[in-house]
């Protein structure tokens, strides 16, 4: 697993995702069993590992003022965190509900739509399980010509290569992992990975570079300078995860329930985490 230490405490990591932000959003799974889908409006959802009880998350002002509410426009924008479960929850994120359990099924493997199903009734309802954290989700994500960046509330950033290789990057505790395109594994302190490894491992230090510029470009707007190249890896042919073409979901109203319907052909991709989780400490 990810080295951690007293400041890194949570290490949830997107083992999953799709994109299908021409029409809907991002979606994933987390190594902690949670699944979530970051909108293309900037809301966000993810649900709890108990997958009864879920988050949905939105933009306000500081003070707990709606983003709508345009009377303070000069204050800081915050995300704005709701809890609710599967069996009460507003009208009006019916919709998002719904795609959430799509983005699900179609992450787990299933070629039909499978909505989530419980032994249990609105009766016998199991509380939500106390926690001084917060559920952790994708606050961020930026797709780049060469990568894809992925930006956790847990202080975690992934950067997924075209080659299949991976950056993991915990500030938190100050490392970062580099998984290679052959899947080998190291990992190292951050506050000396670039200062050792222009010389002594190019690859890794050319990925981190990249990372940076990606992760300036995401949260600045610039472009990404021309020369950042990463040519040292064979790119590898696409996966049979990934599919392209999406498709239309069909969305059903609350009042009648949710009906089967063919599930989007999306561009799914494993990352490389599940492996590091399953594997002893780097």
């Amino acid at each position: 697993m990810v080295q951690q230490c007293d400041a890194q405490q949570r290490t949830e990591l997107v083992t999953q995702f799709v994109d299908f932000s021409s029409k809907y959003g991002l979606g994933y799974k987390l190594s902690n069993g949670s699944y979530g889908v970051l909108f293309n409006d900037s809301t966000k959802i993810i649900t709890h590992p108990n997958l009864f009880h879920f988050d949905y998350v939105e933009k306000s002002r500081n003070g707990g003022e709606s983003a709508t509410n345009n009377t303070q426009n000069t204050d800081t924008m915050s995300d704005h965190i709701q809890q609710f479960n599967f069996f009460d929850y507003p009208e009006s994120i019916n919709k998002k509900v719904v795609l959430l359990q799509h983005f699900k099924s179609y992450l787990d493997g299933n070629q039909k739509f499978k909505p989530l199903e419980f032994d249990f009734t609105k009766d016998n309802m199991p509380e939500r399980p106390q926690s001084d954290q917060p559920l952790s989700y994708i606050k961020k994500w930026k797709r780049a010509k060469k990568a894809i960046l992925l930006r956790n509330t847990n202080k975690v950033i992934q950067v997924l290569f075209q080659d299949q290789s991976e950056l993991i990057l915990c500030s938190g505790s100050g490392f970062v992992t580099f998984v290679n395109a052959k899947q080998e594994v190291k990992t190292v302190p951050l506050n000396c990975a670039n200062q050792n490894f222009e010389i002594t491992d190019k690859s890794l230090f050319k990925r981190l570079q990249y990372a940076k510029e990606v992760l300036v470009q995401m949260m600045t707007g610039s472009p990404l300078p021309s020369s950042l190249g990463m040519c040292d890896e064979p790119r590898r042919p696409a996966s049979n995860n990934e599919v392209t073409s999406p498709a239309p979901i069909t969305v059903a109203p609350k009042a009648t329930g949710m009906q089967s319907s063919r599930i989007p052909q999306l561009k799914q991709t494993k990352s490389a985490a599940k492996n590091l989780l399953l594997s002893p400490d780097n």
